[in-house]
């Protein structure tokens, strides 16, 4: 619909390979975060096609795509979108540059990290795949400058319409709350080797030589939990070390609130939300210095770095935390309130909309 040569309202189709359900509330929350916040801007008509099964596996995952792509055609010709939003690239976006080629619907493309460094290495002609698809897109974002510098080696040139701009949260629902003991350590994340828990898990081994009463929680799942208490045990931490598994959305900020330190001891990391998450409610946040965690934490400023990979300085810095007094950590968090109030979710959704306002007005679509 137009109005006096523009558009009353542009139609946006969000695509996504994860996004809650019922059963799975956690499974793309932060996409989700978006998707509502844009459905409240009058500008734009929001749906959404989506993939809500985490579940993997060889004979699910095509099953899945298969059927994302048909909701995507049943988007297409019912809905008749002014723009495609679609969060990872490959597979998700696949089909983006045919569907602007058949119907004129130009399209953008948030990156996440894994479908940069992984993706292009994981299905056949993975790389030319996501060339071709990235290279079609009205506009990339992607949510750290790492990442940012990533794609543009990756292109062989930096591409002409590319923004960084983060996925936020929702500091309405983490908020700062009276600090808990500092030896009480939490991760928070998939449990697979690039979170890095089994680093987190060697660190505690050695820093409670010096401080038997630190103890870690994790909190996710993944298929390294098996492994991971395998190690604890092996490491004679196991009585130290709870798995409480997948929290829900709603429970996580009172969960956090428990614990006085956030580690993000990642081998690889496009940005760290749980960081910000954990900076909002107030943990001490150690983090490794990789991706857009060293974008985000500056060191011994509003939190603290440690070379990745490296359990030993972790360690130190586990046991740094706690030696530092109260009124140190106090003014630490909050320096990193401050962080996390600036990457709240609707400053990031507000960049995004301009975007998708600026794309969808110029498509050719009554």
């Amino acid at each position: 619909m137009r109005y006096r040569g523009a558009l009353m309202h542009v139609r946006v189709l969000v695509v996504a390979n994860m996004y809650p359900s019922p059963a799975t509330p956690y499974y793309g929350a932060f996409v989700k975060s978006h998707v509502e916040r844009l459905e409240q801007d009058p500008r734009f008509r929001v749906r959404v096609a989506a993939i809500r099964d985490p579940r993997k596996g060889w004979l699910r995952s095509p099953w899945k795509y298969g059927s994302l792509f048909t909701d995507l055609v049943r988007e297409l010709a019912q809905f008749r979108p002014h723009v495609v939003h679609y969060h990872y690239a490959l597979p998700t976006a696949l089909l983006g540059p045919a569907v602007e080629l058949c119907s004129g619907i130009r399209y953008a493309i948030t990156l996440h990290g894994g479908d940069l460094w992984e993706m292009p290495q994981r299905i056949p002609k993975g790389a030319t795949l996501l060339r071709h698809v990235l290279s079609h897109a009205s506009h990339l974002i992607v949510v750290s400058e790492a990442m940012a510098h990533d794609l543009t080696q990756f292109m062989g040139e930096e591409p002409r319409r590319l923004s960084v701009i983060n996925m936020g949260i929702d500091t309405t629902r983490f908020v700062a709350a009276p600090p808990a003991s500092p030896a009480r350590l939490l991760v928070v994340g998939q449990l697979i080797a690039r979170k890095g828990g089994d680093i987190a898990i060697r660190a505690l081994a050695e820093a409670r030589r010096a401080q038997p009463d630190l103890g870690l929680t994790f909190v996710g799942a993944g298929p390294e939990r098996s492994t991971w208490e395998q190690l604890a045990r092996n490491l004679g931490v196991g009585a130290a070390v709870q798995f409480a598994g997948v929290v829900a959305p709603e429970a996580m900020p009172h969960v956090m609130a428990e614990h006085g330190t956030l580690l993000v001891p990642s081998r690889r990391e496009p940005l760290g939300l749980v960081a910000l998450e954990g900076m909002a409610v107030g943990l001490t946040v150690i983090a490794s210095r990789t991706g857009g965690l060293a974008e985000l934490i500056h060191d011994r400023d509003n939190g603290i770095l440690v070379t990745p990979e490296d359990p030993g300085a972790l360690a130190q810095a586990i046991l740094l935390t706690q030696a530092t007094s109260q009124s140190l950590r106090t003014t630490m968090q909050e320096r990193a309130h401050l962080t996390a109030q600036a990457n709240d979710v609707s400053h990031k959704v507000r960049e995004v909309a301009e975007i998708l306002l600026r794309i969808g007005r110029g498509t050719g679509i009554e």
